[in-house]
Parts: structure tokens; sequence; C-alpha cells
């Protein structure tokens, strides 16, 4: 029996997520996962943030949840994109983008997506943003 290879990703490959709400986070890992992406998630927009800094030169795209613990998913977008410049961004919610619209504009180079979404809308987000 051989030993596995563990998985290689080519370098800004990764997904950072941040989502606090656990259910939703597993699954948006898990669809990411399944795709083919590498996914760095967290709960928090602290530890996402520290998650982005320290592997900076792997992500390709940051998806986020617009209501997060502690800030904006607008803030915690502005403070990824302090050292990640313009990484492309979905920000996904339980409100309807109008509501969204209440906390500011997204910032270019970012999308949106309205919570409950199937695994083919968000796939397709994703895909249109990283240009895949």
């Amino acid at each position: 029996m051989s030993p596995v290879e563990p998985q290689s990703y080519p370098p800004a490959d990764a997904v950072l997520l941040c989502e606090d709400n656990d259910h939703v986070r597993m699954l948006i890992e898990r669809i990411l996962i399944d795709a083919g992406y590498e996914v760095l998630s967290s709960a928090h927009p602290r530890d996402a943030l520290e998650l982005g800094s320290l592997h900076a030169d792997r992500i390709a795209l940051v998806v986020t949840d617009v209501i997060l613990p502690g800030m904006s998913g607008l803030e915690f977008v502005g403070r990824v994109r302090g050292e990640l410049a313009s990484v492309p961004t979905l920000f996904l919610s339980g409100y309807s983008a109008k509501a969204v619209s209440d906390f500011g504009d997204l910032p270019g180079n970012s999308e949106f997506l309205q919570k409950p979404f199937d695994q083919e809308a968000l796939l397709a987000k994703v895909a249109a943003l990283r240009g895949d």
C-alpha cells in the first residue's frame, strides 16, 4: 500500500471563509471542498483576519457573511483588502440586497448571494469571481 500523497494547491488558490453560523459555514466548506477548492474558514472575523494574514499568498477569494460578530462583513473585507488589495469577494446574507445596501455599498470586485442558496448558485458566483 502506497502512502497517500498530501493534496497540493497552487499558489493563490484558497478561499477565505468567514461565516458565524456553524451549519452554514460547514455547508459552504463542504460544497467548496467537494468542488476542489482549499478552504480556510472561521466563525469570527478576528480569527479569519489572522488566517488571511498567515496565508495571504494563497488566498484567491473571500466569502463572508454581511453581518458578523464584532464587525460588519464590509469592515472585515476592508481589513482583508488592506493586505490583499482587491481580492474578489462574495458577500452572503439572509437579508435582501436592498437591505444589505443599508450597511454600505459593496466594494468593487465583489458579488452578493442571498441566503438561502443552493450549491449551483454558490459555485456559479465563486467561479465567476475567480474567472474559472
